[in-house]
Formats: C-alpha cells, structure tokens, sequence
C-alpha cells in the first residue's frame, strides 16, 4: 500500500500553509511590540493581529518569549541581508561602502518603522539584550571583514576588534536615541557623520601612543 502525498489547499503544500501562518504570526508579533511595546505581547494579541486560532501559535512557537527570539533572530537576518546588498552594489572603496552600509541601517529601521520601534524595545528584557549582545558581536566581525579595503592603513586585528565593538555599540545607542526623538539631527547628517567618525577612528587606532 502506497502513501499518499500531502494533500494541497489554493495550490499550497501543508509546509507552505505552516510557512505562511509562521511569518504571518511574526508580522503580528512585530505591529504588537511596535503598538504595545514588549510588555503588550500575548499569545491572543499575535492571534488577534494575524488572524489566527491560537492552536496555529503552538504549532510554531511554545511561549510568546519564543516567538520574540524568532522575530529578533528574523530581524536580524533580514538587516544582514540588507548590509550585504549595500556592499554589493557599491564600488570597493572604505568610505563608499562604509556609507552604503550606514545608510542600509537606517533605511532598515525607517522604512519599516515597526523595526525602529522594535530597536528601541531590545533592552526591555535579559534575553533581548542578551540577543543584543550577539548582535554587537556579529556586526563587529562583519565590519572587520572590510579592513582589507584599507590596505596598509588597516589596524591590527585585535586593534580592529576593538574598534569594532566601540563603534557598533557606540552606533546602536546613537541610533536608538535618534529613533525615540532625543536626538535632533537629520539623517543624512547623522549618516555621514557616523562614515568619518569610523574612518577618523579607524585613522586613529594605527597611531602606537
């Protein structure tokens, strides 16, 4: 006797149907946190906003801190992708690509303001910063993969390491502050005064005090 295949619904397979309600359910989790903040998530309002029967939640996600680690994890993802784009479509010169790079991230969080507000959320509980952490971390060593670029200016690793962390951590601040109104610049300006600060710093750390 022979299995029979998956059956389909609208031309979609089971997996594509779980595939669908997954990033419907994280789309709402993503307008919850940017209408409510991380205090206002609940399994009813992700079902709610996706307009979903919660049994669908548990299909994917076994707690509502779950489904925020998938939406960070997700987020952090797409903005990567976002990054590597930047560098692709720009020439192969430092202050060009850093610019496309800074760019990215503010356009990341501006186009989409739900992100922004997602952004400004990621300290509101241990497992978000703890997932900041990475991220700090992860945007160091993709920013150090560019010191090539700088030929015989470029600072020595462990120079550029700490360099990196400074900057990206410095940076997420800046641009969290700038996101909630505490900082009255435009973007632009904030946009290339951050591409010579990285440059200037970079310039900065050849110098042996």
């Amino acid at each position: 006797m022979t299995s029979q295949a998956p059956r389909s619904y609208g031309g979609a397979s089971a997996q594509q149907r779980r595939d669908r309600r997954r990033a419907a359910l994280l789309d709402a989790a993503l307008e919850v946190v940017a209408l409510r903040g991380v205090k206002g998530l609940g399994v009813k309002a992700i079902c709610t906003t996706a307009g979903l029967n919660d049994r669908y939640f548990y299909e994917q996600f076994g707690t509502c801190d779950d489904a925020l680690m998938a939406l960070n994890d997700l987020l952090i993802g797409q903005a990567t992708e976002a990054f590597a784009q930047a560098i692709a479509s720009t020439e192969p010169e430092a202050r060009t690509r850093l610019r496309a790079c800074v760019a990215a991230a503010f356009d990341f969080v501006t186009v989409d303001p739900r992100r922004g507000r997602f952004l400004i959320e990621s300290q509101s509980t241990e497992q978000l910063r703890a997932k900041r952490r990475q991220l700090v971390a992860t945007l160091a060593e993709f920013m150090m993969s560019g010191r090539r670029l700088l030929g015989p200016e470029a600072p020595s690793e462990e120079d550029s390491r700490l360099m990196a962390l400074t900057i990206i951590s410095g940076g997420l601040d800046v641009g969290t502050m700038w996101l909630s109104g505490d900082l009255d610049i435009e973007r632009d300006r904030l946009i290339d005064f951050m591409t010579e600060f990285v440059l200037s710093s970079t310039r900065m750390s050849t110098l042996r005090l």
